[in-house]
């Protein structure tokens, strides 16, 4: 089978359906449709360019690269970025006569992403499956974005028609069934559940030779992993920092791994704060060194805002830290909430519930270090793993094979 697989980011960006199309390249022939690597710096990767590395071939994984216009560091050239990709995909999705079987589209923001496939699967009348990590147009809100804007309204439209095109929808929360029922969405393929997954790497705990990386195990050591954005409300942790001064305690270091729009942000309030002692930054990591991280953890940490929105989201880095079996301390609200409470070694708090992050998060240190919180490994090992996952992808695909297109639609 000749899969298509349309997404923004793939290797060597760090994003899951490089593994995802990797796993799928074992059976079948994998055509991989994505950007020139730009994630999240905003410039394109060394050794990738518009004349350099636009194909390749990668664990038996067929890779082209659109000549995207570079994110950057500004909404307009993110926006530039977007739709850059869009018009590209669309184009190429027009013209091309390669003759695939199956298109899968890795829906991240933004929801343009599915247009490409929309086209080659109208054009050609072959299944066009949409995985969707992220609502649209309602993540629009978490920028501020009015529903009444013109704006808004426009992608509106636009998303709702993208989502009706899809012949199968994977959500990666249960909690986006809501969302498709309440725009009268009804694939032919059905809508399917299919969580993120825990990394291998992190499953099976490989430590890399590359990094000497060593905590003072004498404290409490916390670690976030990840893109620090404004949805990931890493303000949280300066919230906490200020009360742990306020009480003089000087054995809780927060290790913050990674990048983004909002670390500057965060960086300056730690230093405003007179809290330099308590935080350690270590920027952007290759995804190699994340188990060197979490294994000198005590704490594993994250958070999001206060978002109705937000809340519907389960974020992929719940499945990796739960595969390292490390404790989470999570300030967070929704569908994250019952999987951490029956993953056991984890506590929730509310994150409008400022009062509270503090004193929870010192009774969890307490908890932690007693020993009274138990470990469900059943739930991710029968769940999260990437064998679970591939597996149940497996399946939809086989559905998607079972008709044709133009016969279901008679």
């Amino acid at each position: 089978m000749k899969i298509l697989i349309v997404t923004p980011h793939y290797y060597p960006e760090q994003f899951k359906i490089t593994e995802i199309a990797e796993e799928l390249a074992r059976e079948h022939e994998v055509h991989v449709l994505t950007n020139i690597p730009n994630y999240p710096e905003g410039s394109f990767y060394k050794g990738y360019g518009y004349f350099k590395k636009r194909r390749q071939i990668i664990n038996n994984v067929y890779i082209k690269r659109i000549g995207v216009i570079p994110r950057k560091k500004s909404k307009m050239f993110l926006a530039l970025n977007y739709l850059s990709f869009f018009f590209i995909s669309s184009f190429l999705m027009r013209i091309t006569r390669k003759k695939y079987d199956l298109v899968f589209s890795y829906q991240i923001s933004p929801v343009t992403i599915l247009n490409g496939g929309r086209i080659y699967s109208k054009r050609w009348k072959v299944p066009h499956i949409g995985y969707v990590l992220d609502l649209w147009p309602n993540s629009l809100k978490v920028i501020n974005m009015k529903e009444t804007s013109k704006i808004y309204m426009i992608l509106k439209k636009v998303s709702f028609k993208l989502y009706r095109s899809l012949d199968m929808i994977l959500i990666s929360s249960y909690s986006f069934n809501k969302f498709f029922k309440e725009i009268e969405t009804n694939p032919v393929f059905g809508i399917h559940y299919l969580p993120n997954y825990g990394e291998s790497i992190l499953e099976n705990k490989v430590i890399s030779e590359e990094i000497d990386l060593s905590f003072n195990k004498n404290i409490t050591n916390v670690v976030f992993a990840g893109n620090i954005g404004k949805a990931q409300f890493l303000e949280s942790t300066v919230i906490i920092a200020k009360e742990l001064i306020k009480d003089q305690i000087e054995d809780v270091h927060f290790h913050i791994v990674g990048d983004g729009s909002e670390l500057g942000k965060l960086q300056n309030s730690v230093i405003e704060n007179s809290m330099s002692n308590l935080f350690t930054f270590h920027g952007r990591q290759p995804f190699k060194y994340m188990p060197n991280y979490y294994q000198q953890a005590d704490i594993l940490y994250y958070s999001l805002i206060p978002d109705e929105v937000i809340s519907l989201t389960l974020p992929g880095k719940v499945q990796g830290y739960m595969a390292f079996e490390k404790p989470i301390f999570a300030i967070s609200q929704g569908e994250s909430v019952g999987i951490l409470k029956e993953y056991g070694l984890a506590k929730c708090v509310n994150p409008s519930d400022h009062d509270r992050f503090y004193p929870e998060f010192i009774d969890f240190i307490k908890e932690v270090k007693t020993g009274s919180l138990k470990l469900n490994t059943h739930l991710y090992k029968s769940t999260f793993t990437l064998d679970k996952v591939m597996s149940k992808l497996r399946k939809f695909i086989d559905m998607s094979k079972e008709e044709s297109i133009e016969n279901v639609q008679k």
